[in-house]
């Protein structure tokens, strides 16, 4: 959030930042998180099933996001056709 990369919130300005970490450190501090193995706990061939299914899922939304910037051009096309 303090870093000087092109899009972060110091960059970028945005008011009131040193409250905003101030709030999300005592956020962070408030409980401390529980790591849980799930292919531990649900077993290897389980943990494939779902990590298969999760990567379906990731290739049909970069298709997805493919075709909507194909309608994308093609709208914009008949829309806002090139003058000449």
């Amino acid at each position: 959030m303090e870093g000087n990369a092109k899009l972060s919130p110091k960059t970028r300005s945005v008011p009131d930042l040193k409250d905003r970490v101030t709030r999300l450190q005592a956020y962070e501090a408030w409980h401390q998180p529980r790591k849980i193995d799930f292919a531990a706990i649900v077993g290897p061939e389980m943990w494939q099933r779902h990590m298969r299914n999760r990567q379906k899922v990731l290739d049909l939304l970069k298709q997805s996001q493919e075709l909507a910037n194909e309608i994308r051009d093609i709208v914009a096309e008949a829309v806002y056709p090139p003058k000449l």
